[in-house]
């Protein structure tokens, strides 16, 4: 058997159900999600409903508020006065200095500053009364926070609570524990509270109101504050403005007069510096004796210089000689003559007179030789002549000889001593470098810190001519007005927000009570989420009676009646009922093995009340209309109701054959259709899990199998009991009986999982709607319009 239901299933596609041939997959998620709206409309319109209403409870409740404007510039005003006295205050590499001055206008610091100056913490508790009732108002930083109740009457205005007893006339001040107060006028009360907010709730909420912008492309920047009340509007926003300004410039006179003290600190340190190195210098060159040792340093390696340069002409000049006398001990003859000749010709021999007359003499003795030994009438060499030139410049030379060695001792006299005056020059020259670096170390800290020191006072002068400087950055451009009109209440902005609202959450509330119901509800959730093919829809039949699945077990019945159905109930052949069964039928033959290698089907369902038994009872009548031998079998042993609806005994039946009273013919009973026939369940007297054992129901199986084209098995829920399960190791195909809107997908999941355990073959599922949830979620059925008669 094969052990994977999804893959041996049939087709999902047009053959599954024949009443939605082939969905496109956007329209169905599309018509999925309207069906939801629709399932959940009072819901959503419910949430819709209550967000409107809110809104506009809000739009109608808010106060009225004013806004005011002041327009500021960060100008170059103190750029333009101290420029080349101070550099630019930006840091490199800022992006835009425009919202970082902008931001400092929102800082808790000046923020505070401006909750001090003008009285912020001391507001008016009383709606009717307006803010402006305090004419002036001052608080001090350390006021603990408590409320003081006035009264007033037509002169004066009193302090009846919270503080100690105090009256004033109207424009003059009245004292409360650190908080001072005027009333300029009476209202039109008689009693107020005014109450003192801590510092730092007060700096939260200024912040809240107040807004800083910059202007595009500009260096305008918008600062506004909203408050119900149109005077304290424009008092806070002209407060916050002048606030920053103020401490614009008093930050830009900070800076520079902390850059002033710190040049005026490493100015000092300078010139300390500036004057032990100029002592310093003058220490040195009176003890040394000497103003700039400089010239003699240079002249003493010149001198080194040359001899150094004397001495490798003479190594050469020996070099050359050395050469000399290798040449002239070798022996020659012929060629080697002229070499001589050649290499002596080459030498400096001006240098040595003796050296220079005895190689004329030999260049003599060797011409006349020559002249003997050459030409048409050349002597030989055994002629007297030849004989004696031989003899005479041989001694030549060897005289020669002597007198280059001779030389060439007296270069090396001379060398050695350019080696000792050079050693002499050398020792002398090594106290100069030492002076002479002390002396320019000594300069060069004299003219670096001389550098410096002109620098840093250049710089200290800039620094205490920028202090004096009142400017910075900030103009105010223009100072706030008193609005003339509230701020816009955005009435229907809110509404639509409030319904927009309130229809998110109704949709997002409706899809999670869909999804918290965790039932299949369409087609989708058995093919998408669970793989399982749908082989029909059974569409809800005329009005539900009080049991529904049950009523609707012989809907392909033309004729005869169900003891548990009141009269009239019954649907006609034609009806939709009748051709979902023939289509569920149709399906069937599209099996890839046939219809014929199917040839006993279990019809079960997850749970109790999907309608198997309806479904079984409906395709055995179907089978037997189409002219097949179709036997119905009420496997259910524990709930048995089917024999009820055919009006025959219990006994005999299934429970019989198992045990092996009777033969299969003797139970089998006919109906009142030519071709189906009837097998019920019979009387249990043990377990029908050891009833329906391996060997036994096969051998039952098989033998009805011998008698019939089809065989129907309605089996109990598979997570009820083991029944089902083993009967459908044993059968050809099952079929699994879902109920729309009822049966959750964990427990198809579970059943599955049962059937696919044992090797059960599930064809597919039957998707039961007897309540009309499939329609309610976008499906259509097959009308009554079809010819439901003929087959």
């Amino acid at each position: 058997m094969p052990s994977n239901y999804s893959h041996h299933g049939l087709s999902g596609g047009s053959r599954g159900s024949g009443i939605d041939p082939s969905p496109n997959a956007g329209d169905v998620a599309w018509r999925d999600i309207l069906a939801v709206l629709r399932r959940h409309s009072l819901f959503i319109l419910l949430s819709v409903a209550l967000g409107a209403g809110i809104a506009a409870y809000l739009a109608v409740r808010a106060t009225p508020e004013y806004r005011a404007s002041a327009v500021i510039r960060l100008g170059d005003t103190r750029r333009s006065i101290t420029q080349g006295i101070e550099g630019p205050e930006d840091p490199a590499g800022q992006t835009n200095p425009l919202l970082s001055q902008a931001q400092l206008a929102r800082s808790r610091s000046l923020i505070g500053q401006v909750v001090d100056s003008a009285g912020l913490r001391a507001r008016v508790a009383d709606k009717r009364v307006p803010q402006s009732l305090l004419a002036f108002a001052a608080v001090d930083a350390g006021a603990p926070d408590y409320t003081v109740s006035l009264a007033f009457s037509p002169r004066e205005v009193s302090i009846v609570e919270g503080a100690p007893p105090a009256r004033a006339a109207y424009g003059d001040t009245l004292s409360a524990p650190g908080f001072r107060f005027v009333i300029a006028s009476p209202p039109k009360v008689d009693r107020t509270t005014i109450t003192i907010h801590s510092r730092e709730t007060t700096i939260d909420w200024l912040l809240s109101r107040l807004r800083v912008a910059p202007r595009q492309e500009t260096d305008v920047v918008d600062v506004s504050f909203t408050h119900a009340d149109p005077v304290v509007a424009q008092h806070v926003v002209n407060a916050v403005v002048h606030a920053y300004q103020a401490a614009n410039v008093s930050a830009a006179q900070a800076r520079s007069r902390k850059r002033r003290v710190f040049l005026e600190e490493q100015l000092r340190v300078m010139d300390a510096e500036l004057a032990n190195a100029e002592h310093n210098l003058a220490a040195f060159r009176t003890r040394e004796r000497v103003y700039n040792s400089g010239p003699r340093l240079e002249a003493q390696q010149t001198a080194l210089m040359t001899l150094d340069m004397r001495r490798h002409e003479l190594a050469a000049d020996r070099t050359m000689y050395q050469t000399m006398i290798q040449a002239l001990e070798q022996p020659r003859a012929g060629a080697n003559s002229d070499e001589l000749r050649s290499t002596l010709a080459t030498a400096d021999l001006g240098s040595n007179p003796v050296v220079a007359h005895l190689y004329q003499q030999l260049t003599q003795y060797q011409s006349a030789r020559d002249s003997l030994t050459t030409g048409q009438w050349r002597s030989a060499a055994t002629n007297p002549d030849v004989g004696r030139l031989d003899t005479l410049i041989g001694a030549a030379e060897r005289r020669l000889v002597g007198a280059v060695r001779g030389h060439i001792a007296s270069l090396d006299a001379r060398v050695g001593a350019l080696d000792t005056l050079r050693a002499r020059s050398v020792a002398a020259m090594d106290a100069f470098p030492r002076a002479e670096s002390t002396e320019e170390q000594l300069l060069r800290h004299v003219e670096a810190s001389r550098t410096l020191v002109d620098d840093v006072r250049g710089q200290y002068q800039k620094a205490r001519m920028a202090e004096v400087v009142e400017a910075g950055q900030v103009e105010i451009v223009d100072p706030a007005g008193r609005p003339y009109q509230p701020e816009s209440r955005l009435g229907l902005l809110k509404l639509a927000i409030g319904i927009g609202f309130g229809f998110v959450t109704g949709v997002g509330g409706a899809f999670v009570r869909e999804r918290a119901r965790g039932a299949i509800r369409r087609r989708g959730d058995l093919e998408t989420e669970l793989q399982l093919p749908v082989l029909s829809i059974i569409p809800r039949m005329g009005a539900p009676t009080t049991r529904q699945s049950f009523s609707r077990l012989t809907a392909m019945l033309p004729i005869g009646a169900s003891a548990d159905l009141p009269a009239g109930q019954l649907p006609s052949p034609s009806s939709a009922d009748a051709e979902a069964y023939r289509l569920l039928r149709t399906n069937l033959h599209w099996a890839p093995q046939g219809v014929d290698a199917l040839k006993t089907l279990v019809i079960t369902s997850a749970m109790t009340r999907e309608g198997k038994s309806m479904t079984s009872a409906n395709l055995a009548f179907a089978f037997a209309l189409e002219g097949r031998r179709t036997l119905l079998v009420d496997c259910d042993l524990r709930r048995t109701r089917l024999h009820h609806v055919f009006g025959v005994p219990r006994n005999p039946g299934l429970a019989q054959l198992l045990r092996g009273h009777l033969p299969a013919a003797a139970a089998v009973r006919s109906t009142f259709l030519p071709g189906l026939f009837f097998l019920p369940s019979g009387h249990l007297s043990s377990l029908p899990s050891d009833l329906l054992g391996l060997k036994q129901t096969r051998a039952v199986l098989d033998e009805l199998a011998g008698m019939f084209d089809m065989i129907i098995l309605d089996t109990p829920p598979v997570l009820s009991v083991a029944d089902p399960v083993i009967l459908a190791a044993q059968a050809n195909g099952v079929i699994l009986v879902v109920r729309a809107g009822e049966t959750d997908r964990e427990a198809v999941h579970q059943a599955l999982r049962q059937l696919d355990s044992v090797g059960a073959r599930v064809l597919g599922a039957v998707l039961n709607d007897p309540s009309g949830e499939v329609k309610r979620y976008g499906d259509y059925y097959a009308t009554a319009d079809y010819d439901a008669v003929g087959d």
